[in-house]
Parts: structure tokens; sequence; C-alpha cells
């Protein structure tokens, strides 16, 4: 039997009109939002492009366990195994791994979940019928669920807190070679690889977790029946990053490393496995670049949609016939799409005038050259075609 219930709302058109007059000042929100978000981010793109192409032109290559005084405060480049000699234990369930550079406990609860689907009908006259139908189910997740978010809560009640929280745990002292990782560079090392936890483990537990527990797939159940669950019940597992390889770039302070800082930002670089200098700062720029464009997407659909929500008050004014409220809302769609994209452009421009000049001037001078040649065709068509007609042919004699 499915658990959900349909809801049924009437909106009349003139609280409809309120609503999109309301949401204006969200509009203009998501427009003052996204019009520094642009301009933010061609001078990130343009500083990290800079700083990446600064720190590659002095980076040194030294082995991992070269302390020699003579790169101290050098931007270096290095590759070695991330190893440490700690035992790493989880306080509460007593699992233990030992030279490990992080243990990760996640803890997943068996609770409920709503769903919404909604659809919209917009009647003669303006009014809108919105039905919406709420479904629920059972499932397990890492993430608590507030049940008084729910539309319907009775009979759908989860738990306020978790039995025990997701936690990871780092080792103190993680070395490579003869030099001390930073929290920082740690802290992107994440290889992890799970615990096979087994029935020993168990008896590592306290006197009243142990009588609830049961080791279901390799991972604590808490709970009566593993077949059964019920709402509240909780699956624990274990993970850990073993001693991995890594290729890092970061300035070497001593016997560890902080972030190089150059003219235009700081520079840390880490990866995974044996990699190059060059390699590392291919990559680099191949996700500043990466970031540039999701930004800029971002940053014009946050524009388009501002514009969209602008323009939202027309659409429902003319709902009141339903047709003309439909094409006019795709025009408005249109026209904010179209409105943002322009605009977006223009203000990427200016902040290329800004952080990239040339660039910057000769793409206005290309776009106004573009706009003056289009008008001056065009007003010679217009002459064409409005100008005294050609004297009519001399009669034969």
């Amino acid at each position: 039997m499915q658990d959900s219930f349909t809801e049924v709302q009437h909106r009349s058109w003139f609280s409809r009109v309120g609503q999109s007059l309301k949401n204006l000042l969200i509009g203009l929100l998501l427009l003052i939002i996204a019009f520094p978000l642009l301009f933010w981010n061609e001078g990130r793109a343009v500083h990290r492009s800079k700083t990446l192409k600064e720190g590659q032109g002095v980076v040194v290559t030294i082995a991992a366990n070269n302390t020699s005084p003579e790169h101290d405060g050098a931007l270096v480049h290095m590759t070695g195994t991330a190893t440490t000699e700690e035992t790493l234990t989880d306080s509460v369930f007593g699992v233990s791994v030992r030279s490990a550079l992080k243990l990760r406990r996640t803890v997943e609860v068996y609770q409920w979940q709503e769903h919404a689907e909604e659809s919209r009908t917009t009647k003669a006259g303006g009014g809108e019928e919105v039905t919406t139908t709420y479904s629920y189910d059972k499932a397990w997740s890492p993430t608590l669920t507030s049940s008084k978010q729910f539309k319907k809560p009775e009979g759908h009640t989860n738990p306020e807190r978790k039995p025990f929280p997701n936690q990871t745990q780092p080792a103190g002292n993680v070395t490579i070679g003869s030099y001390k990782l930073t929290d920082t560079l740690l802290a992107k090392v994440n290889p992890f690889t799970p615990i096979p936890l087994t029935e020993m483990m168990l008896e590592n537990l306290s006197t009243d977790l142990v009588a609830r527990t049961h080791l279901e797939d390799s991972r604590f159940y808490i709970g009566q029946n593993p077949s059964a669950p019920d709402i509240g019940d909780a699956r624990v597992w274990f993970e850990s990053v073993p001693p991995t390889e890594i290729s890092l770039v970061s300035k070497r302070i001593g016997t560890t490393f902080e972030p190089w800082t150059s003219r235009y930002g700081t520079l840390e670089l880490l990866q995974l496995g044996q990699q190059d200098a060059a390699t590392m700062f291919a990559d680099a720029r191949r996700s500043n670049t990466l970031w540039t464009w999701l930004i800029r997407l971002g940053g014009f659909l946050l524009m388009a949609l501002g514009f969209k929500v602008l323009l939202e008050p027309l659409a429902v004014l003319a709902d009141v016939i339903p047709f003309l409220g439909t094409v006019l809302r795709a025009g408005t769609g249109f026209v904010s799409l179209l409105v943002a994209f322009v605009l977006s452009i223009v203000t990427i421009a200016f902040a290329w005038i800004v952080y990239r000049p040339l660039l910057g001037i000769a793409l206005l001078v290309l776009a106004g050259g573009g706009w003056v040649a289009g008008m001056s065709a065009a007003k010679k068509r217009s002459a064409g075609s409005s100008g005294a007609p050609p004297p009519p042919p001399h009669p034969p004699s």
C-alpha cells in the first residue's frame, strides 16, 4: 500500500499577482549576486593563471629526504609516500588501524523521507490550481532528515539525533620522507578504503552497545533485526587511508610546508601518485579553466533567473487568458536568457579591461566596430529601398 496523499490548493489571480510582485526583491537579489560574481571570477581566473605561471617558473624539484638549507623558503616539488607510525582508534567502537593516515566512521540511520510532485493548472480568469502529491518511504541515509518539516509528520517521525556522529580522525604526524605534512595538505589525501569488520570486534564494544549490535555485511548494525529494520536503527562502517604515494608543490619551511605566496595569490598543490611538476601545473591550469567556465555558467544562470523573476508579473497578468499567459511566459523566458547572455558578456568584457586590458579593449573595439558596420549596412539598405524610383524607359521611336 502506497503511503501518500494529495493536496489541492486554489490561488486567485489577485494573490498570484501579489506574490509575483513580492518576488521582485528575489529577482533583484539574484542580479545583485550575479554581476559581482561574474566580475570577481575573471579576476580570480587571471590571478590564478599568473600565480601558476610564476610558480612554475621558480619551482625546484627535490628529493623527499633532502633537507639541505639552500632550498629553505623556496617553492619545491617532491614525490614520496605519506606515512605515519600512529595507530588510530575509534573511541566508541574500538576499531583500530595501524599506520593509517585517517580513520573515518560513517553512520547511516533508517528514516522516513518525503517526496513531493507538483503540477499547476492555470484557469480562465488567471486563477491557478496547484496539485501536490506527497509520498513517504523509508531509506538509509548518513544525513538525518527532520520530520518536523514534513507536510504530514504524523506517522512519519524521525529521530532527532543520530546515535553516533560521523567522524574523521586524522593522524597527528604524517610525513613524506623527512618532512611533516600540514593539516591542509593532509586534508587533500583521501583514498579511503573499507575496513573489514569481524565478530571479534564486537568484543570491544561496551556491554550496553554489544547487546543491540550485530555484524551485517562488514558493518555494525545497531537495532533488533537487520532483516526488518525499524526507524532509528543505525548502520556503522569504517574506512581508512593507508600510506599513500603523493606529489606536492609547496613552500618549504624547515622540515614542513606552507602555501607559497606570489604577487597574485597563494599556491599549494597535491596529487595522488607520482607526478612531475610540469604535469601538476598543467592539471592546475585545466582545473582553473574548468572552474572559470563553471562560475561563468552559474553567474549567467543566476542573471537569467533574476530577469525571469522580474518579468514574471507580466505573465501572471496575462494569465487572465491562459493561452496568452503561456505564450508571454515563453517569451519572457527567451528574453531573460538573451538579456542575461548579453549582459554577462558585457560584464566579463569590463572585467577583462580591469584584469586583461589589451584583450578587453580589443574585444570592445571589435564589438563596437561590428555594431557600427551593421548599422551602416542597415542604413544603406534602407536608403536603397526608400529612394526615388528609377526613371521609366524611353518609349520606342
